[in-house]
């Protein structure tokens, strides 16, 4: 038979089981150093015991014991993580984009600011005043973001019904496109319509909140409404596109480089912009007009990864 010690990591905690060396004399209340599958931590010995020999093979072994917990090194403090840093700094910027949505809007943010409400908290309050509720119902420090969220709609919800935005009939899935698109100040009654399927009055929001009409868009299936959404995105990027254009044939290069992955003038750090299935073309076509470049060369200046350019990378090496 072998000594064991049954201590628990908290008071009223699950028992666990160590064994006691031949040359150790423990007694019960002692502190005791153990070894855990999470590492080595300090329990306080509940009561003592004896198990069979095969069973204490099993068992990891009292590594110290003693009467004052004083007596044990304290553990060095933990050094405060990377992450935590980046959390701040996540948080930060986010109340910093609070802050401007809020100037944007004309409103003052002063007041539930002082009041200690979090960035997702100060959303709900800000939602809530742009469509002309009470928000003192449900501005609450205590009360969480997605709290504040279910009691604004509860009482959007009665207003939509008496303006008829809110049919009979509807899912649950329904009602919530519905409310998102009186939060996006949007012409809901264009799709207020129980015969709809949710994904289709998602489709008809997100169209309208791009700019499009909401009367022209009545009738139209869910390609042509994928179609006419991806038409108007691409056409604010194809201004943006053709102002770049401008500014490089104003500014004429010593050397020719493809014009897809450049960035905008000024903004050193911005990412370069592709395009779907352009790499291959873009990397040869910088190899050629760089015989020297290596393959970390071409990467940054195509912004590609690494194994991109390796992937489309012209087998054929030069002889110098």
């Amino acid at each position: 038979m072998v000594n064991v010690i049954y201590a628990a990591h908290r008071k009223g905690g699950r028992e666990y089981i160590w064994r006691i060396p031949e040359n150790m004399q423990v007694n019960v209340q002692d502190w005791a150093v153990v070894r855990t599958q999470y590492g080595i931590c300090i329990v306080q010995v509940q009561r003592l015991g004896e198990v069979d020999d095969a069973e204490a093979e099993k068992l990891e072994s009292v590594l110290q014991a003693v009467s004052d917990r004083a007596m044990l090194p304290v553990p060095e403090p933990k050094k405060k993580s990377s992450s935590a840093r980046k959390r701040r700094k996540r948080a930060a910027r986010a109340a910093e984009k609070e802050k401007k949505r809020w100037a944007e809007c004309g409103m003052d943010i002063t007041p539930y600011w002082n009041k200690g409400f979090t960035t997702p908290q100060l959303d709900e309050i800000r939602k809530g005043l742009l469509i002309g509720i009470d928000v003192s119902q449900y501005a609450d420090p205590s009360l969480l973001p997605g709290k504040m969220k279910k009691k604004r709609w509860a009482m959007i919800r009665p207003l939509a019904k008496f303006m008829g935005y809110m049919p009979d009939g509807l899912s649950k899935e329904q009602a919530k496109e519905i409310l998102l698109g009186i939060e996006s100040r949007v012409d809901v009654k264009q799709y207020a319509d129980p015969s709809l399927s949710w994904k289709m009055m998602r489709l008809l929001r997100r169209c309208m909140e791009a700019g499009l009409d909401g009367a022209g868009l009545k009738g139209k299936t869910r390609k042509e409404l994928i179609t006419c959404l991806r038409a108007q995105t691409d056409t604010g990027a194809g201004k943006a596109a053709g102002a770049e254009t401008k500014a490089e044939e104003a500014e004429p290069s010593s050397v020719s480089e493809p014009t897809v992955g450049k960035t905008e003038p000024g903004s050193e750090n911005a990412k370069p912009v592709h395009r779907r299935g352009e790499a291959e073309s873009i990397i040869r076509a910088y190899q050629a007009a760089h015989p020297q470049a290596t393959r970390n060369e071409t990467a940054r200046a195509t912004g590609y990864t690494w194994a991109t350019v390796n992937k489309f990378w012209s087998k054929e090496e030069k002889s110098c």
